[in-house]
């Protein structure tokens, strides 16, 4: 009777676990599809030239990179960090929103996309929760295997787009080491472009980090992921006693909440707009690049 007893509470036991798990997969829906390009080839047109849309590395085969890299030798490398953007933002905020504005570009000139890099340094912000960071000089020498391995593949103008505002100073040593070694008679048959800044104002309300403009933009980048009703009012930005000198202190000094500026002002249509404004620019930009005579260039 007893053993009746037991296997009838285990069966009652399963049952319930089994409703539990079916019920949580339920609540659990996808927060987002990302926003994937097909692998294509594109076009060519009477001169040889690529014409059509970019493609993404990792998202295709090895013979369609091989195929791209014949009529388009221009990689472009996202490049973000995973930190602190206050409660309400997912701390790969950057690497999201630089991707973003990359695969938007790439709709409308053709370059293919490196994997975003979402290990970058971040001494400053490792007081606050949920951040990685990597030591200089290591990605300093990792910069020096991308660069290798793009031109390997061959694409010999490599485009690095930061979109974290902390991650050019490895890969401004990086560039330095190239151009040392090849004035000193090192073959280097690629060039590095690295685009730091757009060259478009924001307009201050919507500055700051894990503001307004950045919150809205992460909420165009992948949907779901913002949270503003974690954000407490706007954040405060205290200067460096010495500033205008620049020392490192943990951030948190400077900014207590994890973010500064008002990101409740953020929205996704907002986020949309200001991306695309973005990748209309880093088109204009990549255009300029191609336009460079590599043999002749510096």
């Amino acid at each position: 009777m007893q053993h009746r007893y037991m296997a009838i509470l285990n069966t009652g036991l399963l049952v319930l676990s089994v409703a539990s798990f079916a019920s949580g997969q339920k609540q659990a829906t996808p927060i987002a599809e990302p926003r994937r390009i097909e692998p294509q080839v594109g076009t060519v047109d009477k001169d040889g030239k690529k014409i059509g849309r970019g493609i993404v590395w990792a998202e295709s085969s090895g013979p369609v990179v091989a195929e791209f890299a014949k009529t388009c030798d221009t990689a472009v490398i996202p490049v973000g960090c995973v930190e602190m953007h206050g409660p309400h933002n997912p701390t790969g905020t950057d690497s999201m929103n630089v991707e973003r504005v990359c695969r938007l570009a790439a709709e409308q000139e053709p370059f293919i996309i490196l994997p975003t890099i979402y290990y970058n340094i971040n001494d400053q912000m490792m007081s606050y929760p949920g951040t990685i960071s990597i030591p200089h000089r290591i990605l300093i020498d990792t910069w020096r295997a991308l660069f290798k391995e793009c031109a390997r593949n061959g694409f010999k103008r490599i485009v690095p787009v930061c979109g974290h505002g902390g991650s050019q100073e490895p890969l401004i040593v990086a560039q330095a080491e190239v151009l040392q070694e090849a004035a000193e008679g090192v073959p280097v048959d690629y060039q590095v472009f690295r685009v730091q800044h757009f060259g478009l104002p924001e307009p201050a309300e919507l500055d700051g980090h894990g503001g307004g403009g950045e919150t809205a933009r992460v909420m165009d980048s992948l949907p779901g992921l913002v949270d503003l009703s974690k954000a407490t009012g706007e954040g405060p930005y205290i200067r460096p006693v010495a500033d205008p000198a620049d020392y490192r202190v943990p951030w948190i000094r400077n900014v207590p909440k994890g973010y500064h500026g008002n990101p409740e002002i953020a929205t996704r249509e907002l986020g949309e707009k200001l991306n695309r404004e973005l990748a209309a620019r880093l088109v204009e930009i990549i255009r300029k690049i191609k336009a460079v005579d590599l043999k002749i260039s510096p």
